[in-house]
């Protein structure tokens, strides 16, 4: 009897190259929601962000759950106890597409600086996933919706 891979072998060595691909294609979206309204805040603009469409479509998603904005740069304005910071970042695969995103909500009003909500959404281990692609704004919809724990009142 001729040992050898059989067909056996072979299924099994191709099942376990896909489960380790698959693994390694992941978008992982972090979040703590904001446990209580926030009428108000102050964006800090991040001007190493590419896409200049970023910052007003991100407001206009803050506007949608009730939160009116004001964009600063520099140093906090007086009138901020509340301030949202992010970062974005794009990739290239078949088309321009948002590859990570990070929000940061900060209360300020107290004795030191306290985090009060925060969404990461990170597509950069997700090189073989189709859903990666399409629209940033709603994929900037989606990770906000969650920042406030719920889809915005109609």
């Amino acid at each position: 009897m001729q040992r050898g891979v059989g067909p056996t072998w072979t299924r099994c060595w191709i099942a376990a190259a896909l489960v380790v691909v698959a693994a390694g294609c992941s978008i992982d979206t972090r979040v703590t929601p904001l446990q209580r309204p926030v009428p108000f805040a102050c964006v800090r603009e991040n001007p190493a962000v590419w896409s200049k469409q970023f910052l007003p479509e991100l407001r206009e998603q803050l506007a949608r759950h009730g939160m009116q904005t004001e964009v600063f740069s520099g140093d906090v304005p007086s009138n901020c106890s509340v301030v949202v910071a992010y970062t974005a970042e794009w990739n290239w695969d078949l088309a321009v597409y948002l590859e990570y995103a990070d929000i940061t909500v900060t209360d300020l009003g107290g004795s030191f600086p306290r985090e009060i909500g925060r969404v990461t959404y990170d597509a950069r281990d997700g090189s073989a996933r189709f859903d990666k692609l399409g629209s940033g704004s709603e994929k900037l919809a989606a990770i906000i919706d969650r920042l406030f724990g719920a889809p915005p009142p109609k």
